[in-house]
């Protein structure tokens, strides 16, 4: 797919629920042998466009679209408290790419939208978590430019899985 096709944009009410499929899908792809499949087979789109819509106020997004149609997603903090020992004030959550259309550029372009973002709202420096053993994901961010800095578990439906964090200096 032409990135020339792609338009990236804040989303429309009607977007979070294909947000919400893209992050199930993404899931139940990315994390096959990484997460317990219970988990995975129980994931609820309907949660997940809930919480995106009931968190807007806290949360920003960006979605990819072609055709009209959502293919990837972002959701971060432009607003974090600053941690003194960190020194943080930014935080992406989510980066989302239907499965189907990885690898064309799309995350790539998103998430420099995200960066630019960032910027104009003056944050300095930015973290982002990923499951340790997402090797793909990892590469990705460290072709965005992040650094590691530390791994630490995190729990999810009661398992702990070994997550790695990078920051993103602006």
């Amino acid at each position: 797919m032409p990135l020339d096709m792609i338009d990236i944009r804040r989303p429309g009410q009607d977007d979070y629920a294909v947000m919400a499929n893209i992050l199930v899908d993404g899931w139940r792809v990315a994390y096959k042998d990484i997460v317990a499949d219970d988990y995975l087979q129980n994931l609820s789109t309907e949660h997940f466009c809930r919480r995106m819509t009931e968190n807007k106020k806290d949360n920003a997004f960006l979605v990819a679209k072609a055709n009209n149609e959502v293919v990837a997603f972002c959701r971060y903090s432009l607003h974090i408290p600053l941690d003194e020992q960190d020194g943080f004030d930014g935080a992406i959550s989510e980066l989302y790419v239907k499965p189907d259309l990885k690898h064309n550029g799309i995350g790539t372009e998103l998430f420099k939208r995200v960066m630019q973002d960032f910027k104009q709202n003056g944050n300095s420096c930015v973290i982002l978590g990923c499951f340790s053993q997402n090797s793909p994901s990892l590469a990705f961010y460290e072709k965005m430019g992040g650094k590691f800095i530390y791994e630490k578990d995190i729990e999810i439906g009661g398992v702990a899985y070994s997550t790695a964090f990078y920051q993103f200096k602006l």
